[in-house]
This record gives structure tokens, sequence and C-alpha cells, in this order.
């Protein structure tokens, strides 16, 4: 998704962008350039795939006199077999990795540790998305020039808050009675997002706050084991799975939400956080490194170390019986977005490393 957009915002600021994935369909918008020569990305998926990375080997091959710059999304076959061919013709080669501990986790096998060599001799630029990614490559041999913080960004429009009227259409919509106060994640069904967690300390929250509803967005492999979790607890009545989401009704929950909740073990940068801190959602979080730019406690919400349910449970408390806390964070946190993490100012981000990396070649 984050590719999508990205290529999106850097086509309609004049640039050559084409996407390679296995999840869109390629297409390539030719327009001006505003730089000093055209940039063409390559912003891959993260599919292993074998067809796939031929695929990508193939077309950086074919288009060699059409491009410039190839960025890459996490590591992978696709990475690996597509950075020697652009190497091979001297292209600017940049990646992106998804969170802490990616690299890290690369040493395990032969295959990532030969990644990683190249990585560090032939990468121009390295995006990582907060300071736990920086120390961790600094560890791994990476020269601190090569690093460059880069994260994903929304779109605040799109993502703006609603108005009193637009919140009632959307709760009626929903079926959500308007008097509910609604606490909403919407992630991957995984052991690391510890979803677990956020049922058990909003079970201790729906015994002060009664007018308390859960909506969990997504799946994944713990659906089964969360869904017997809820009937243990006895939260069915409060609870809602309301399964994967489209971008339409990721907004539509967002917008109708009075807390979001994010208490991951590990993240390089939430994009589903960020699009609720778009909306002026405030937001109980773990206290990671991924979130530490995004959010701190009492500003743009609360944070709570990993697994603390009884911490998270008093935070959600908190929030549940006071409007005006809500609201304060919910517009700090609005705040943060608009004027740090928009897609026009991420896009203007990435155009200065195009730059830089161009300037050095």
């Amino acid at each position: 998704m984050h590719a999508a957009q990205l290529s999106a915002v850097l086509a309609r600021r004049g640039h050559q962008v084409r996407v390679l994935t296995t999840s869109l369909v390629a297409r390539t918008r030719s327009l001006p350039s505003s730089l000093a020569g055209p940039i063409l990305c390559e912003l891959a998926s993260e599919d292993h795939q074998r067809w796939f990375a031929l695929h990508c080997g193939w077309k950086l091959l074919r288009d060699r006199h059409k491009y410039s710059i190839v960025q890459f999304f996490h590591a992978g076959l696709h990475t690996l077999v597509g950075m020697l061919v652009a190497a091979a013709f001297r292209k600017r080669v940049i990646v992106m990795f998804a969170g802490t501990g990616a690299a890290r986790r690369l040493q395990q096998t032969l295959l990532g540790r030969f990644e990683l060599r190249l990585f560090r001799r032939l990468a121009d630029r390295v995006f990582i998305l907060n300071s736990a990614m920086y120390e961790e490559f600094l560890s791994l041999g990476f020269a601190g020039a090569k690093l460059a913080y880069l994260t994903c960004g929304v779109d605040p429009v799109a993502l703006a808050p609603a108005s009193p009227a637009e919140r009632a259409m959307l709760r009626q919509k929903w079926d959500v009675p308007l008097d509910d106060m609604v606490v909403t994640t919407i992630c991957r069904f995984v052991p690391g997002k510890r979803i677990n967690t956020i049922i058990d300390a909003f079970a201790q929250a729906h015994r002060s706050e009664s007018k308390a509803l859960l909506m969990l967005g997504g799946a994944g492999p713990e659906y089964d084991s969360l869904m017997a979790q809820v009937k243990r607890l006895g939260l069915t009545n409060v609870t809602r799975f309301v399964g994967p989401l489209s971008k339409k009704q990721v907004a539509e929950l967002l917008r109708l939400t009075d807390v979001y909740m994010l208490v991951s073990s590990s993240e390089g940068i939430p994009l589903a956080l960020m699009e609720a801190m778009s909306v002026g959602l405030p937001s109980i979080v773990s206290d990671i490194a991924g979130t530490e730019a995004l959010v701190q406690t009492d500003r743009e919400g609360y944070r709570i170390e990993a697994g603390d349910i009884q911490g998270i449970a008093n935070a959600l408390i908190k929030m549940l019986q006071d409007v005006s806390l809500r609201q304060r964070l919910g517009a700090n946190a609005r705040q943060r977005i608009v004027q740090c993490y928009t897609l026009d100012i991420i896009a203007a981000q990435h155009e200065q490393i195009y730059r830089d990396v161009m300037r050095s070649a």
C-alpha cells in the first residue's frame, strides 16, 4: 500500500514512476521530471517467489536506459536479483526495510547473510523507520551515512475527522449505538500484534465502562483463538470482528471510533496508527521504538509497556471516562500527522534523498 501511495504522489509531483508488485497492476506514468534527470522507481512487494524475482531482474535489464533509481521495499529474492542487475548498470539503489529486527533476521540464513553483504556494498541508501532500526543496522556493519530516516505518509484530507452528522451517519451504517464508546484496532491477527492483550485489557475496562464496544479489524492465523478468548471472557456482545477492510471501510471505522489501540511487541512505524491519528483519534500504544516518533504520553495518547495488561486497562478507562481528554489528545494527534507525516511531506523527503544519491553518482 505504501508503495502504491508513494508512487502516485511522486507521479503527481512530476516524476516517471513504475511499480512492480504482485498485488498491484504494474503501470507507468510518464510525466516531466522536476529533478535534474528522470527518476523511475521500481517499488516491489515483499513477495519472494522466484518468478517475481526473475520478472524484476528482466524488467530492470530490459529498461535499463529508462530509469535512474531503483527502490526496493523489503529484502527478498526479488531485491537480491534486482540489486545485482541495477548495480551492474551503475544505477542508484535504495532499500527500505519493514521494521525492527528485519535485518537481523537475515543473519539466520545463508542467503540472508549474502543479502546483507550486498546491501552494505551496493545500496546507496537504506531507509529505516525508527531509532532501534538505526542501532540495529550500525551493529550489522552499515555506515551511518547510508542510513536515512524515512517513513510512510497518509492523506489527511481522505482521513479527516468526522463531523457530528457524519459520525452519526457512520454509526447508523455500522449499527453502532450513538452513545457507545468504540475502541478499535486494525491489524493482522498474528502473535506480535498482541491482540489478546487488547482483549484482556478491554475486559477490565468494560467492568468500569459498560458502554464500551471493541471493534477488531483484520484477519489472520490467531482469529480462532481470539474468538475463543472473547467468548471465555464473556465479551461476545461487546466485541465485533469486522474482518478484512477496504481502504474506504478503514476510514469509516476510524471516523466512528473513540480510542485507537496498538500494543504490538515491535513495529517499524505503524501506518494504521498514523491513519487513526489523522482522523483525530487518541491512542494507547506500546512503549516501543516504532511508536516513539508518533505518540508521547499525555500528548497524543498513552505509551504503556508492551504486555502490561493492567497499565493498558487503566489508560483505556481514563480515556473512556474523560471526553475532554480524548478531544485534546486526538487534536494533538491530528496536528502531528498534518505537520510531519502527510504523503506530500514524505514524498518531498524522498525527493531530497533521490537528489543526494544522484549527486553522488
